[in-house]
């Protein structure tokens, strides 16, 4: 699909949110993909999710990715990735069908991922796959329950995916990182500050590798095509 992975995720990380939207609607419609725009209101303001359905299975996994991000790692690389993904999927070949599905206010504690299952049929939702933190490093790492801070017992690992949780759905997120900087977090319980370099544009064009080898989308499929 992308003929430069890098030049993609740059140009729709320097776009605003307004222009992001139709990117990925553009996108969507041009793999023959017809997208709905499911528009809301918080208490943060006027917010726009963006989804669409293939296949028309009764039971579904929804892909989350979100778009309201403020920098390329997070989550601008992983839009992209979920943009990629949907154009490889083939309905016929799975025995559900498959959301894809971009929200908006994931920032302001996931409003779009919870106004959206306001609306749809949780029961029929089976599994969700969130992509949240990604295009740096050497490994890819999962999140299937609210990380710690070990010091103060806050909740420091806040995404789309807790929303589902909250309903009773399987759901795991995935990020990737460098090897010896999870641990770091890990042990030390401060995740923002050990990923805070992450969001910088030079850092991720110097050290771009898993998205531009497209080894996560492969490994994302599999994933689907295991549930």
């Amino acid at each position: 699909m992308y003929n430069n992975y890098l030049k993609d995720v740059i140009h729709f990380n320097n776009l605003d949110k307004k222009s992001r939207l139709v990117f990925i609607k553009n996108r969507l419609l041009l793999f023959g993909i017809n997208p709905i725009i499911q528009s809301f209101f918080s208490c943060f303001g006027k917010g726009k999710n963006i989804f669409a359905e293939i296949g028309n299975k009764s039971k579904k996994i929804v892909l989350t990715a979100h778009y309201d991000g403020t920098s390329i790692f997070d989550n601008n690389a992983a839009v992209i990735t979920l943009l990629e993904l949907s154009c490889k999927i083939l309905p016929e070949e799975l025995p559900y069908s498959i959301i894809i599905l971009f929200t908006d206010q994931e920032e302001s504690y996931q409003q779009g991922s919870a106004y959206f299952l306001r609306d749809y049929s949780k029961d029929d939702i089976i599994k969700n796959i969130n992509i949240d933190g990604f295009g740096i490093g050497n490994e890819l790492f999962t999140v299937d329950s609210l990380i710690k801070n070990i010091n103060t017992d806050t909740d420091l690992f806040l995404t789309d995916r807790d929303e589902f949780s909250k309903c009773g759905i399987p759901s795991t997120s995935y990020f990737s990182a460098f090897k010896i900087d999870f641990v770091s977090a890990k042990e030390s319980g401060n995740i923002f500050s050990t990923f805070e370099k992450y969001k910088s544009e030079l850092f991720f064009k110097n050290k771009f590798k898993i998205l531009d080898n497209q080894l996560f989308t492969d490994y994302l499929g599999q994933i689907i095509l295991k549930v």
